[in-house]
């Protein structure tokens, strides 16, 4: 390798490696917060290290039955679960449907759902709430669950997957007498699933972190004493965040971060590495 050529790698690699410790100093921070007494993130001379190190935030976070830990787990794990997988099951079936059948207003339907897509969450959560007030199902878990249902990027995507599917496979399945229910379960939804596992991995994801819908039709309630600084639709991002706006309990809602952060990047990294999609890329080819 020649000299200048040496000195780009190296120029890029330490370039590289100052732009991670950038991105990493957000983690070492909630990490510090975690371990740190209240009074030492509040403080002036605030020290990269703490002066004691604080182990009590992560023993209380599990050990603790008033700290409601197992009501925000069961609540994130609950809500993540079924809304990922309805996403799935109705962007797939509205996909398919509009993928490989041609219909009267069809077209039309996919360009309202393409506009639908020019409005952010926070357009769309005004009109969220009034719906979900109207029907009575503020502070119960319906008006957390019905607006992931229908997630118009969930079908524009869906549909796009969808027009790689091989015609042929349908035919051949209508051939050997197979219904459109059949169709859809034995063919298009394996193979949606094998496709989409980035995506539905960053489905997953956004649901865990969902906190701008929960916190705008439920806001965690109804509140109930029986939780520490939490209630019964509360999730662990919304708990969290009562927990840093309200106590000002920053060693325990970091640690809640931090335990939020392992959760994600461990099942994002066992489901794409042990999926179908990676093991046997030429499955469906």
């Amino acid at each position: 390798m020649k000299r200048h050529e040496l000195m780009w790698a190296a120029s890029k690699t330490v370039l590289l490696g100052i732009f991670s410790l950038l991105f990493l100093l957000p983690m070492f921070w909630m990490v510090t917060s975690a371990l740190n007494s209240t009074n030492e993130v509040f403080a002036v001379d605030w020290h990269w290290l703490p002066s004691v190190w604080q182990w009590d935030n992560f023993a209380i976070v599990w050990t603790d039955p008033e700290v409601s830990m197992l009501n925000a787990y069961s609540n994130t794990a609950f809500i993540t679960v079924i809304s990922t997988v309805c996403q799935l099951m109705i962007a797939s079936m509205a996909a398919f449907v509009l993928a490989k059948y041609d219909f009267p207003g069809g077209r039309f339907f996919f360009a309202v759902v393409t506009t639908a897509l020019m409005f952010s969450g926070y357009v769309t959560g005004i009109p969220n709430y009034v719906i979900m007030s109207k029907l009575n199902m503020i502070d119960t878990y319906w008006a957390l669950l019905l607006p992931a249902f229908a997630a118009p990027i969930g079908l524009f995507m869906m549909k796009q997957f969808m027009e790689g599917l091989p015609t042929a496979l349908i035919e051949a399945a209508k051939i050997d007498g197979a219904n459109v229910v059949q169709q859809f379960m034995n063919i298009t939804l394996p193979y949606m699933i094998f496709v989409t596992t980035p995506q539905l991995i960053t489905q997953f994801v956004g649901n865990i972190n969902n906190f701008n819908v929960i916190y705008l039709l439920t806001g965690g309630g109804p509140s109930t004493e029986a939780y520490y600084q939490a209630g019964r639709t509360d999730i662990l991002v919304t708990w969290l965040f009562t927990l840093t706006m309200s106590s000002q309990d920053y060693g325990l809602a970091a640690s809640i971060g931090i335990l939020v952060f392992i959760v994600c990047a461990t099942l994002s990294l066992i489901i794409s590495n042990y999926s179908k999609s990676m093991k046997d890329e030429e499955a469906f080819s």
